[in-house]
């Protein structure tokens, strides 16, 4: 069953992934946790990270989408 945390109300993690304790530390900018940084992803300096995933996300979702629509029109059984 999945462990609601009220601290995160659009994420949803289930088993230990993601546990709350480590959401808390990868959004408080005290902690420095290696692989957090837009360096640690090849950005050029002044790109905030969060925006460039909120970017990827929509263009992921996108793809998605167009990819079902065209999926629908592929005859029965492709």
């Amino acid at each position: 069953m999945a462990r609601r945390n009220h601290d995160f109300q659009s994420i949803r993690s289930e088993g230990g992934l993601l546990p709350p304790d480590l959401l808390r530390r990868i959004l408080d900018p005290r902690e420095q946790l290696a692989g957090t940084e837009p360096e640690d992803y090849g950005l050029p300096q002044g790109e905030r990270l969060n925006e460039v995933i909120t970017q990827c996300w929509n263009r992921l979702r996108r793809h998605w989408s167009e990819f079902r629509s065209a999926a629908e029109t592929l005859p029965e059984g492709e």
